[in-house]
């Protein structure tokens, strides 16, 4: 059986393609064994069916020849092939440098670019946390200056009160002063009446005594001389008591002066007792 009767042949786009009997487009193959040297041949892998489209060498010479021409030509295209992939393999490793030194410059950009994020967001959170912090503080010395105030008005109010309190007791106190001064300046003037009465009725009995040591003169003259030495001693006695009365009274008026300078001292002491606690 031929191959036309296996394939048949179409002509497309100025090609000779091949078609199996199944309609399954097939493709030219070239064999390079040493049997059969660069003989065509197509196959078709679902019919299990394949055919040459050359005819045999003449000789083995040419099947030879042509066998060791496909060997020379696969190892230079084998040397070829190493030197075209090393070459690749060497522009390969160039661009991989390349892409290593950008992508290693890139990683430290971004390392670099981490680091300063990394120290602002932690200056950012050591500002926060600060932030805090003072608001915080501000809060307490808020609280804490209130309660101060709060303190210093309570102690103004009793500063105050108590300010009252002196100030009431102060008046309170003069007005004491004042009525013991009226009181002691009534004394004084009642006790000065008093001496003046007194000096008055003592300068009233002198003045008897002296009429009547005048009229006793006067009998004297008519009466013998121990009647005169008994008047003598009689008018002696009563200049005597005289002056004994006249020394009580300056003694009482002494007193009165005492009484009165002691009780202004008092008053002195006390009116300084109440300004030093005020």
């Amino acid at each position: 059986m031929s191959c036309w009767d296996l394939f048949e042949s179409r002509v497309i786009s100025g090609r000779v393609e091949y078609f199996c009997k199944c309609s399954r487009q097939l493709t030219v193959q070239t064999i390079k064994t040493r049997k059969n040297p660069g003989k065509r041949f197509v196959t078709c892998s679902k019919c299990k069916v394949y055919d040459f489209l050359d005819d045999d060498l003449p000789s083995k010479y040419y099947k030879k020849l042509l066998y060791e021409m496909f060997q020379n030509k696969k190892q230079s295209k084998k040397h070829m092939d190493y030197e075209q992939v090393i070459n690749v393999l060497a522009i390969e490793k160039s661009i991989c440098e390349k892409e290593l030194r950008a992508t290693k410059s890139k990683l430290k950009l971004h390392d670099g670019l981490f680091f300063i994020m990394l120290g602002t967001f932690s200056v950012v959170c050591v500002g926060f946390g600060m932030l805090v912090v003072c608001k915080c503080l501000l809060a307490n010395a808020s609280c804490k200056y209130k309660m101060q105030m709060q303190a210093l008005q309570m102690l103004a109010c009793k500063l105050q009160a108590a300010n009252a309190c002196l100030q009431m007791q102060a008046a309170n106190a003069c007005l004491q002063m004042q009525a013991a001064n009226a009181c002691l300046q009534m004394q004084a003037a009642n006790a000065s009446c008093k001496c003046k009465l007194q000096m008055q009725a003592a300068n009233a009995c002198l003045q008897m005594l002296a009429c009547k040591c005048k009229l006793q003169m006067l009998a004297c003259k008519c009466l013998p001389a121990n009647a005169c030495l008994q008047m003598q001693a009689a008018n002696a006695c009563l200049q005597m008591q005289a002056a004994n009365a006249c020394l009580q009274m300056q003694a009482a008026n002494a007193c009165l002066q005492m009484l009165a300078s002691y009780k202004c001292l008092l008053a002195a002491n006390a009116c300084k007792c109440l300004l030093a606690n005020a």
